[in-house]
C-alpha cells in the first residue's frame, strides 16, 4: 500500500513540475491528484461518508475547472496560455 501511495505522489509531482502551456493538461494533473487521494482514502479504509463527500467535492472541482476552460477558450480563442509556469 505504501508503494502505491509513493508511486501516485511521484506521478503527480512529475506531472505538475512538467512545463505546461495547455490549460487542459493542467486540469488533468489536478484531477489525477484527486484520483490519487481517493484511492488513498479507499486503501486506508476511511469512513464511507468521508469518501462520498470527497468524491462530491472532486466532482464540483472538475465542473468548475471545465467551465473555466470553456470561458477561457471563448474569451481568448485558444487553449494555450503562457501564464502557467
Amino acid at each position: 500500500m505504501m508503494k502505491v501511495m509513493m508511486y501516485g505522489m511521484f506521478m503527480f509531482i512529475l506531472g505538475f513540475c512538467k512545463k505546461k502551456s495547455h490549460f487542459l493538461s493542467f486540469l488533468l494533473t489536478l484531477e489525477s491528484l484527486v484520483l490519487f487521494i481517493f484511492v488513498t482514502f479507499v486503501l486506508l479504509n476511511f469512513n464511507v461518508m468521508y469518501i462520498v463527500t470527497f468524491l462530491c467535492v472532486g466532482a464540483c472541482e472538475a465542473t468548475i475547472g471545465l467551465s473555466a476552460l470553456i470561458m477561457f477558450v471563448r474569451i481568448t480563442g485558444k487553449e494555450t496560455n503562457k501564464i502557467f509556469f
